[in-house]
């Protein structure tokens, strides 16, 4: 057992002594070449430059539509997007990511709910 614990302290103290420490060499030297007087240079250019990191900083003004639609045009067409019978359906829901044909008319078979009648199981009305 003794020699088990010796052994192990042997094989401690040789790997403690394959460590090596970072050595410290003080404050380092400044090594800039540059002058005072083109660092301002630069300060004062940097200034006068718009902040690339504002909120929509590179946006800038919008530009002005060259063609505006007229409201009740744009009011027509939301109404005609919103009453579209697949107008939720997603595309990658479906084999190819493509709709297929009975869905990509205008006129889906549906049933309103003025035309459904209360009928039970198997058309029986109740």
């Amino acid at each position: 057992m003794n020699s088990l614990r010796n052994l192990m302290a042997a094989v401690v103290v040789l790997c403690a002594g394959a460590v090596v420490a970072e050595t410290y060499e003080g404050v380092q030297p400044l090594t800039n070449e540059r002058v005072r007087a083109d660092v301002v240079l630069e300060a004062i250019a940097a200034a006068a430059t718009p902040n690339p990191y504002e909120e929509g900083g590179s946006s800038g003004v919008a530009p002005a539509l060259q063609t505006p639609t007229d409201r009740a045009i744009v009011q027509r067409e939301a109404v005609e997007a919103a009453h579209a019978a697949n107008q939720n359906l997603n595309p990658i829901a479906f084999f190819n990511s493509t709709l297929p044909p009975q869905f990509n008319g205008s006129a889906i078979n549906t049933r309103l709910a003025d035309e459904a009648t209360d009928t039970g199981p198997a058309g029986k009305s109740s």
